[in-house]
């Protein structure tokens, strides 16, 4: 589940719901998530087994968490600690993710199936992925269970330039009483779609359980504008990628507290480095079939884990897939549209649509991509279930 703040969120709990409506879902193992969509994996590892939580998370994903970490960090209280502790903006943003999702729930708290896989990048580390697991708790000397999800998700989601770092204490290397810290940032770094994750989890469970084979839904919400469909998204001429900020008096202030050039710059490193991944993994060609089958034959990198030598049958589930010519009826009404959607904690659009009217166009997006593709990737991924004795309902 990749990132991409709100449209990255509401994307992957549109899909999640498509695939828990097909059986899909059932048979998940794992969830690995990134940034914006650690919020829906963390909130499924919570509520997923109650019949409600997709229509209460759907609810839940309108709220504009930049309005309220701006709210927030008015409050001369919020200052006070500012000054006089290390309480940060990452702080103000993990207490909104609690408010609005978890309610201070802890890694204890989440269900043992699927095994929730929230990624970070470790800074202290020289920037390796960092994935709040128990087996790296216990390399801290501490433990996992006690530790906030809201904190593991503000993690996942400190984009450079927006948020300040989650730190962790490193107990298992303090020495002579010197404290020592990880220091944890946007998990979009190293690999913004939580793929690489899964793959050395493969690895692992190919080499000691004898595992037989596997399938990985990659819920993509990255909008890749390309030269083949670029004029439909911006029109005949190109065009500025951003509106002029004094135009708009809310956004004096988002500049006021983040600077948006280390947005922009960081913006771009992570969309190339997410077409270098998927290039690695045969998926870069979005208008070509997005099932697909990946084994050591692909000569896949060792960070992505090429050891594995059982099939890996993949189905990438990409917003930019709708903008190609197998989604030519929408691209106008719904794919140019949720590729303009902003890598923002808020739904919002240079159109002035409603967060409300934003989410419907992600949710719409969802049905299209998993039950109407003309390459009927749906048919493949029910007959793949079907074939290992996995009951779905297609």
């Amino acid at each position: 589940m990749s990132g991409g703040g709100s449209r990255a969120a509401n994307f992957s709990a549109a899909v999640l719901s498509e695939l828990q409506r097909y059986g899909f879902l059932q048979h998940a193992t794992a969830l690995s998530s990134v940034s914006g969509g650690s919020l829906t994996a963390a909130y499924y590892g919570l509520h997923g087994q109650t019949e409600q939580w997709s229509a209460d998370l759907r609810t839940k994903l309108r709220a504009n968490f930049e309005s309220l970490l701006i709210r927030r960090s008015l409050n001369p209280y919020i200052w006070v600690q500012i000054l006089l502790t290390d309480f940060d903006r990452s702080d103000i943003m993990r207490e909104v993710f609690d408010m609005i999702l978890f309610g201070r729930a802890t890694f204890g708290e989440f269900r043992h199936s699927p095994r929730i896989l929230i990624n970070a990048t470790s800074h202290s580390r020289g920037g390796v992925p960092f994935i709040f697991t128990d087996e790296n708790f216990a390399m801290l000397g501490s433990r996992l269970d006690a530790y906030p999800i809201s904190s593991a998700v503000m993690a996942s989601a400190a984009y450079p330039g927006a948020f300040s770092d989650v730190t962790l204490r490193n107990y298992a290397r303090e020495k002579s009483g010197a404290l020592i810290y990880e220091h944890l940032y946007d998990g979009g770094i190293n690999d913004n779609l939580g793929i690489t994750t899964l793959l050395k989890a493969v690895d692992r469970a190919e080499e000691e359980v004898g595992l037989r084979g596997c399938f990985l839904f990659v819920i993509d919400a990255q909008p890749r504008l390309t030269e083949q469909h670029e004029s439909v998204i911006r029109g005949p001429e190109p065009q500025a990628l951003t509106v002029d900020p004094d135009s708009q008096p809310s956004s004096k202030l988002i500049r006021f507290l983040i600077n948006p050039n280390a947005l922009h710059a960081a913006d771009v490193l992570f969309q190339r480095y997410h077409a270098y991944l998927l290039r690695d993994l045969g998926l870069n060609d979005t208008s070509s079939d997005p099932y697909q089958e990946i084994t050591v034959a692909r000569r896949l990198p060792l960070r992505l884990g090429s050891r594995i030598t059982i099939p890996c049958n993949v189905w990438h589930i990409s917003l930019a897939r709708l903008m190609t010519p197998s989604f030519a009826d929408y691209q106008s009404a719904i794919g140019s549209r949720v590729n303009r959607i902003p890598t923002r904690f808020t739904l919002v659009d240079s159109d002035g649509r409603t967060p409300e009217a934003l989410q419907d166009l992600l949710y719409e997006a969802a049905d299209l991509l998993v039950s109407k593709d003309r390459t009927a990737p749906l048919r493949q991924a029910c007959e793949w279930f079907t074939r290992h004795g996995l009951r779905v309902n297609c």
